[in-house]
């Protein structure tokens, strides 16, 4: 699986370039993506033009910009406002979602930008990102944050100042509704979204086909109903009950820690289904 670095950019570019050149002494990426609000007008207009041709020049991996925009698809100034500062947040949804819909391992660093905006990327990655995922922060010494800023370079220029460069990985718990999740779903109202997996049970009905509804409603009558007599009920063969039940029971992943390992899974449906998980 391919993994790609994606960084937050604020008014000090040299801290991804700082951060970057840690990582690649242990990782590879296919990809450099740059997270930015609007690259002209913004506060980190000129950290983008700065930034931009050193990653063409010192990095032998393809790098692009990746403009966050809002809802309704319009660029971002500064998060001075709780509509911008939502509106950042389902653009860094979008971003990421976008990569992980093409199954990338994502390494993301929220070094820069406004301290909300890193709080709303890592509520963002808290959505999508799983136990291969990773996120980072970089801390670097004053001196060298100066150094940088004052000789205009974007690289430690030898190990003592390399060992100036702390990397740290942010706890993040993989996310365990994962498997479940309707990706398409999700970024369209990633807030009602997750309202709605909330209410699992309502999450849950709302993914089966109309048979298995039918299945799972005359169950919800008959709990102690063997394959036999739900096919009677239902004027079906027993092979069709088993082949939708496991249809259900794939449904079920992400509604409960390992149910794919448990081997009972109707009595976990049964609790499902009485909105009691």
């Amino acid at each position: 699986m391919a993994t790609i670095f994606m960084a937050t950019l604020g008014q000090r570019p040299a801290a991804i370039t700082l951060a970057l050149d840690a990582l690649l002494a242990d990782y590879e990426y296919e990809q450099i993506v740059i997270l930015h609000t609007d690259p002209e007008n913004s506060g980190i207009a000129e950290s983008w033009a700065t930034l931009r041709p050193v990653l063409g020049r010192d990095y032998d991996i393809p790098s692009r910009g990746y403009e966050v925009l809002n809802r309704e698809g319009q660029p971002i100034f500064d998060i001075n406002h709780p509509r911008h500062a939502e509106g950042y947040y389902h653009g860094v949804i979008d971003a990421l979602g976008t990569y992980k819909r093409e199954a990338y391992t994502i390494h993301l660093l929220v070094a820069g930008g406004r301290k909300s905006m890193s709080i709303y990327a890592t509520l963002a990655a808290s959505l999508f990102f799983g136990p291969t995922d990773r996120l980072w922060t970089v801390h670097s010494s004053e001196r060298l944050v100066n150094a940088t800023q004052y000789e205009n370079r974007f690289h430690a220029k030898d190990a003592l100042e390399r060992r100036e460069v702390d990397l740290i990985r942010m706890p993040i718990l993989p996310n365990r509704l994962l498997p479940g999740v309707d990706m398409d779903d999700l970024l369209a109202d990633p807030l009602a979204y997750f309202e709605r997996r909330n209410n699992q049970r309502e999450d849950f009905l709302s993914r089966l086909k109309p048979a298995e509804r039918e299945l799972v409603d005359v169950l919800l009558m008959h709990p102690d109903a063997t394959y036999p007599e739900l096919a009677a009920m239902l004027h079906k063969s027993e092979r069709t009950i088993e082949t939708q039940f496991r249809g259900i029971y794939n449904k079920m992943v992400g509604y409960g820690e390992n149910i794919q390992h448990v081997r009972h899974k109707k009595p976990i449906l049964l609790r499902l289904l009485s909105g009691g998980m």
